[in-house]
């Protein structure tokens, strides 16, 4: 008999999926995949009200911020290869105390701070994030790496 999608909870992957996916300049993320169930949930709770004077009324805005800092908590977990060299290509980070080999070979540690401080200065990198962590075909074969060209 084919599967009934009805009782959805019963057709969920339980527990969270994972998978190393590929940004610009080698940097390579470990994602945990979002359901739009749990995207919904998380742009509900950055809401705030706001008073708009033409119409007189509160109206309801998404506070972009307070969404990226709470999306990245949620699906952002590690990143390789952040090395000061590539994440100098996406953003004007001044890393000139530096010499040129350490520019190359250092990593810079992950934290949500430094996710953070990335994605305010480079250009395309919360799309991506969004998109990668949204796509469901990244997280199907957890024992090889996704890839997301970009």
């Amino acid at each position: 008999a084919a599967p009934d999608l009805s009782n959805i909870s019963a057709n969920i992957i339980s527990g969270p999926m994972t998978a190393w996916i590929e940004y610009k300049e080698g940097i390579v993320f470990n994602l945990k995949y979002v359901s739009r169930i749990i995207l919904n949930r998380t742009m509900q709770q950055c809401i705030e009200h706001v008073w708009d004077d033409k119409k007189k009324t509160r109206m309801p805005r998404l506070d972009n911020d307070k969404f990226i800092s709470n999306f990245c908590q949620m699906c952002v977990l590690d990143w390789k290869k952040a090395t000061p060299k590539a994440l100098s290509n996406l953003a004007p980070f001044d890393f000139s105390k530096l010499t040129e080999e350490q520019k190359e070979t250092l990593n810079v540690p992950f934290s949500q701070v430094n996710v953070l401080a990335l994605m305010k200065h480079a250009y395309d990198l919360d799309d991506f994030l969004q998109n990668a962590a949204t796509d469901i075909k990244f997280f199907r074969d957890t024992k090889k790496e996704g890839e997301l060209g970009n």
